[in-house]
């Protein structure tokens, strides 16, 4: 069990960091934006700067606190896991590469989506040349590393079905396919490591606050580089296959 809660440990470690560094990026933004909403206005712009402060504030802070699911995920198969008490060898390595995948995949996917914040808080800033109306555009390019986190936890979530460690049955497969398993993990979480180039490729594109007609171009460029995670993914599921684990 010691053993576990470490990788346990480690998994969260890997969430927490990404997270930090997601939230670090996301409010050094916001704040600055903020600070730059000048209060000796007139009382007219005095009444225009609160209500668009409130605006900004408020639909900043939803996306600032996207970061958090990472390491919930991360806490959830970790949980899940110590829960499940005594742990047989072939389970302890499955339930290794199940937190290994849930935080490899948390700590680059957070670490990727703190470089998108830069431009989407400048155009949620209604006081440059954006609008609070880029909101559902810029959230779904928010969202966009969300899915190769949530990749991490389907596929730990597998490993600790097919075990047995989550649910009533027991693993039918040996420590060859656990090993397997684990190596599948540890590809899949850094596969998620695409995720920081999605991050540039958003960076280093024209803001789309500044010119709406690239939306597609920049979603396409923006995209493309998840499919190494997908790549990623499908060598997981091929690695776990082939070893009987799975079928």
């Amino acid at each position: 069990m010691s053993s576990i809660l470490f990788w346990a440990g480690v998994s969260i470690g890997l969430g927490m960091i990404g997270t930090l560094i997601a939230f670090l990026s996301a409010f050094r933004k916001r704040n600055e934006i903020i600070s730059r909403m000048d209060p000796y206005a007139t009382d007219k712009l005095i009444d225009e700067e609160e209500e668009q402060e409130m605006s900004f504030s408020s639909q900043s802070l939803i996306m600032s606190i996207l970061p958090t699911t990472g390491v919930t995920y991360c806490f959830l198969v970790s949980v899940l896991i110590i829960m499940a008490g005594e742990l047989t060898d072939v389970q302890h390595k499955i339930a290794i590469g199940a937190v290994l995948a849930v935080g490899l995949s948390a700590f680059f996917g957070n670490i990727g989506r703190s470089l998108f914040y830069e431009e989407i808080f400048d155009g949620l800033d209604e006081k440059g040349e954006g609008s609070l109306g880029n909101f559902g555009r810029y959230m779904i390019f928010l969202v966009l590393p969300e899915t190769g986190i949530i990749l991490g936890l389907m596929f730990a979530q597998v490993g600790l079905v097919f075990s047995g460690i989550a649910g009533e049955g027991t693993a039918t497969f040996g420590m060859d396919a656990a090993n397997s398993y684990l190596w599948g993990s540890v590809i899949l979480g850094l596969s998620s490591s695409a995720t920081i180039a999605m991050g540039y490729s958003f960076d280093n594109t024209e803001p789309l606050y500044k010119d709406m007609s690239i939306y597609i171009k920049k979603l396409t460029k923006t995209i493309l580089p998840h499919f190494v995670n997908i790549a990623g993914l499908v060598i997981a599921i091929f690695i776990m296959i082939s070893s009987g684990m799975v079928g």
